[in-house]
């Protein structure tokens, strides 16, 4: 899958890469409670830096070693403790939102998407306005105007 969105974005240079989703990979080792490294980290990791391509919630635009303010957004139930029979949980950041470095260093703020916990996945959002990727989607053109409510 990697190797076919490289290819896409290899070949599509005038078009502005937006590749999110549930990556199933981390791109830190913060980013996973355990700190853990998966070879699945390791692929997710070479493919954003080969496609100079960064989360936009990367400080400065610029991926680094350890970014400790990125949102979890997986979570999983892993024993309980024993002692109080509480339930423990360990968290990671599998789910990202990629952008070219330099425009997803202008995208402001990210947010987790609470549905009540329908999911172990909590959704991640933002807004990314068209003034940012620099392009204008133009309105579709209709054959008539609507007078009213009469159709």
């Amino acid at each position: 899958m990697q190797a076919q969105k490289a290819h896409l974005i290899e070949n599509n240079r005038q078009a502005i890469p937006i590749v999110l989703g549930d990556m199933n990979a981390t791109l830190y080792d913060e980013d996973r409670s355990s700190c853990l490294r998966y070879p699945a980290d390791i692929m997710y990791r070479q493919f954003v830096a080969e496609s100079q391509l960064s989360p936009i919630d990367a400080k400065n635009g610029e991926i680094q070693e350890i970014n400790p303010n990125r949102q979890w957004t997986h979570q999983q139930v892993t024993a309980n403790s024993g002692k109080n029979l509480n339930t423990q949980y360990t968290t990671s950041r599998i789910d990202d939102i990629l952008l070219p470095a330099k425009i997803a260093s202008r995208v402001g703020f990210i947010s987790k998407y609470y549905l009540g916990y329908q999911s172990d996945h909590i959704p991640i959002y933002t807004t990314i306005t068209t003034d940012i990727l620099n392009c204008q989607i133009q309105r579709p053109q209709t054959s008539q105007t609507m007078k009213g409510n009469n159709l």
